[in-house]
């Protein structure tokens, strides 16, 4: 698993210049916490609209494409690019293209294989049958 889009559970220093690691917070904070390394104020380390994909992660959805035999994409409009062209290069290799979403995708993306509307959490328990 891939997340291109960051994870909100996890926290990182808004200085890209800082050294500090992004780590798993789930504490609540009164106030905005601050970089214990720079000051700089903390941030979930998300994607935000406007801000570019980490090269990282977006080289090595490229890589993972090429191989890819089980594309899922979950909670998407599939209308911001790049990440909106990744179910046709996985559906071009050959993978099982899934969709899952809270509301169906309009207009609808010929190359996901299917759609299941719903919450991921009780959606992808059921598809790979985890208890």
């Amino acid at each position: 698993m891939i997340e291109i889009h960051g994870n909100v559970e996890r926290t990182r220093c808004n200085n890209p210049a800082c050294s500090l690691k992004p780590y798993i917070d789930k504490e609540p904070h009164q106030d905005l916490p601050m970089c214990s390394l720079c000051g700089s104020l903390l941030r979930p380390d998300t994607v935000l609209f406007g801000e570019h994909l980490p090269i990282q992660e977006e080289w090595l959805v490229k890589k993972a494409l090429r191989n890819c035999d089980l594309f899922i994409a979950i909670g998407t409009s599939g209308t911001v690019s790049p990440v909106s062209n990744y179910v046709r290069s996985a559906d071009y290799a050959g993978a099982r293209t899934i969709l899952i979403n809270l509301e169906p995708m309009e207009p609808k993306n010929p190359y996901f294989h299917e759609e299941y509307l719903g919450l991921a959490e009780e959606i992808l328990p059921l598809m790979f049958d985890i208890k």
